[in-house]
């Protein structure tokens, strides 16, 4: 079954991302109700992801941006340590990342709304459809294969919300130049 996400961003001087199941209207309000599936934050050259565990939040990949130009990260968490790396062709910016001996790419064309997230092969894992007028929401993620086990599923997650902060940097580079 495939599994939706709907991302919520909060930028200030780092990243901090809320992530919900399914595709709701807009952000949870505070309460019972709002304790999301995942949240990110990326500060400067570290991230850190937590999972809902009933009621709390536990901590599920960390990691860190490596090289002079942060082009390289590396996740760890329970059981998996995962690399990845950052190619920018012309207007496009990409994420490679290993996932148990398996490489799978973001391709992730600046001022696109709809990304993917390929294997080796060229088949689609997951898509990412980003909002560019709706304050605060990152977009929405669908993991097209739904026999992704919690930490691949976690990976994907992380992972898209890399992009998506890649992306909105590159694309304001442009714009501002």
């Amino acid at each position: 079954m495939p599994a939706t996400f709907t991302l919520f961003q909060d930028m200030s001087l780092s990243w901090r991302v809320a992530v919900f199941d399914g595709e709701p209207e807009k952000r949870p309000d505070a309460g019972a109700d709002s304790n999301p599936a995942y949240a990110a934050h990326i500060h400067s050259r570290k991230f850190e992801m937590t999972k809902s565990s009933g009621t709390s939040q536990v901590s599920c990949l960390e990691g860190k941006f490596e090289g002079l130009t942060q082009r390289r990260i590396v996740i760890r968490g329970a059981g998996v340590v995962s690399t990845g790396k950052m190619a920018c062709r012309g207007n496009s910016v990409g994420w490679t990342f290993v996932h148990l001996a398996n490489e799978y790419k973001w391709v992730a064309p600046m001022f696109s709304k709809a990304w993917e997230l390929t294997d080796a092969s060229g088949r689609i894992i997951a898509t990412f459809d980003r909002y560019l007028h709706k304050l605060r929401t990152a977009g929405v993620l669908r993991i097209v294969d739904g026999a992704v086990d919690d930490t691949f599923e976690s990976l994907i997650v992380l992972t898209a919300i890399i992009v998506s902060q890649t992306v909105v940097f590159h694309e304001s580079a442009v714009v501002g130049s």
